[in-house]
């Protein structure tokens, strides 16, 4: 009777174990199988520059580190569970494939993260260029009523243009997340000067 108790959860542990490493299987499948090797393969064809291309060699470097030597260490422990069987080998390849999972998401976040900025910066530069040809207008249309703090409102929008200039030449040559930087400045300077600009 004893013998067929421990048959039985024996049996049924294994039965458990068996499940769980087949879902370990699929869940090992489905990290295989997203497409981080053709969003890579994308982001190269930007031909990126500057802080962007930095920033996509270290991406490009977890991956790579990630899909050799991770990838290689998660196959050899699902093969320890699967010729032994044992629920400790089965919780360590368990915390491997989570850990895993973690990071193919960081990694890719931060290349979706790359492919967008370009996009990005340019519908939000949009907004900031219409208050600064505002601004603009206006100060050509009623020069006199700005009196003494004309000249000085003057070299202010000087200055606005050029970190504006300095943002389409680093957004559209490869480095969007530095123009997004400068792009930063020149919406902070912008709405700085149409506040003061309002107060005069």
């Amino acid at each position: 009777f004893i013998a067929a108790v421990l048959y039985l959860i024996g049996y049924f542990m294994r039965k458990k174990n068996q499940e769980q490493l087949d879902e370990l299987e699929v869940r090992k499948e489905a990290l295989f199988d997203l497409p981080v090797f053709e969003e890579i393969d994308d982001i190269k064809k930007m031909h990126l520059v500057g802080q962007s291309q930095n920033s996509f060699r270290e991406w490009n470097q977890r991956w790579v580190e990630l899909s050799t030597r991770s990838f290689a260490e998660l196959e050899s422990q699902i093969y320890e569970v699967e010729n032994q069987n044992e629920i400790f080998r089965f919780m360590k390849a368990n915390e491997t494939m989570t850990e895993m999972e973690a990071e193919v998401e960081v990694i890719r976040n931060g290349l979706k993260e790359l492919r967008e900025s370009e996009e990005r910066n340019s519908l939000e530069v949009q907004k900031a260029l219409d208050v600064y040809e505002e601004l603009s207008k206006s100060l050509k249309d009623d020069k006199a009523s700005f009196g003494l703090a004309y000249s000085e409102i003057q070299k202010q929008l000087r200055n606005v243009e050029i970190e504006f200039t300095q943002f389409v030449t680093l957004n559209t040559s490869g480095d969007p997340i530095e123009a997004r930087e400068v792009l930063e400045d020149a919406e902070r300077h912008t709405y700085e000067l149409e506040d003061l600009m309002k107060r005069i």
